[in-house]
């Protein structure tokens, strides 16, 4: 058999990321378009009962307070599918140039499942184990929906450090009952930049945000100047700090 017959190389990592690139996309809009048609089905339900709501003139009132209540939602949906859009193009950015996107359950923001494939095979009532599992995952799943749907998260800035002459370390911190995952800054309203995994800060927590420009003496940070970093989560909320650059 030659070299010519032999079977071909198998495809390169680079198209396993774009891969998942793709089934991140799915996920998300899937989500989001999941989540825009139990809005509408309920705003449908709203208009064809208002009279039983409201009885007479106030129905048009329960009506329109429910096309409001929509125009609002598609507005969101749109401009999260806008987010996604932009951080689906920032992980092919960095496709392209040889990054590996991490984990895809990262990318997903799913919490973390201790394994517990032992305990499960030693049980000793294996249909009991089947049902709780089955409704675990439900719960799982519930709790990932949720997480995609419109939420409101918070985070203060608590000091920056100096690491080098191209990064800086921003310290914050979430004081918030849920986890904030941000995914994307930019320095001085500049180009956003995707992060690739995601800087994780649990509730009630303290975190890093590394923030790096280019090996450039012309983009290195100066001591002395002021400096505005903006951060974006991956649920939509962005935060704007300024602050000097240390020396």
């Amino acid at each position: 058999m030659t070299q010519s017959e032999k079977s071909p190389d198998p495809e390169p990592p680079a198209n396993f990321e774009k891969e998942k690139v793709g089934m991140f996309w799915e996920y998300k809009r899937g989500i989001l378009f999941t989540f825009l048609g139990f809005v509408v089905s309920a705003f449908f339900a709203v208009v064809f009962n208002a009279d039983r709501f409201a009885p007479g003139v106030w129905a048009l009132l329960v009506i329109a307070v429910a096309v409001a209540l929509l125009s609002l939602v598609i507005l969101d949906i749109w401009r999260r599918l806008q987010l996604l859009a932009g951080q689906v193009t920032g992980y092919m950015t960095q496709v392209e140039n040889g990054v590996k996107l991490g984990r895809f359950d990262q990318m997903l923001g799913l919490p973390e499942v201790p394994r517990r494939a032992e305990k499960l095979i030693t049980a000793p009532t294996r249909g009991t184990l089947e049902v709780k599992q089955k409704l675990y995952s439900l719960m799982n799943s519930t709790r990932t929906s949720l997480r995609s749907l419109p939420s409101i998260e918070d985070i203060s800035f608590e000091g920056v450090e100096r690491l080098g002459q191209n990064t800086i370390l921003i310290h914050v911190k979430n004081p918030g009952q849920r986890e904030v995952r941000i995914n994307r800054y930019s320095i001085n309203k500049g180009e956003p930049i995707p992060l690739a995994p995601p800087t994780v800060i649990p509730p009630k927590s303290a975190g890093t945000v590394t923030v790096s420009r280019d090996l450039n003496s012309q983009t290195a940070f100066v001591g002395g100047e002021n400096y505005t970093v903006t951060v974006w989560t991956e649920r939509g909320w962005s935060f704007s700090f300024t602050f000097k650059c240390p020396e």
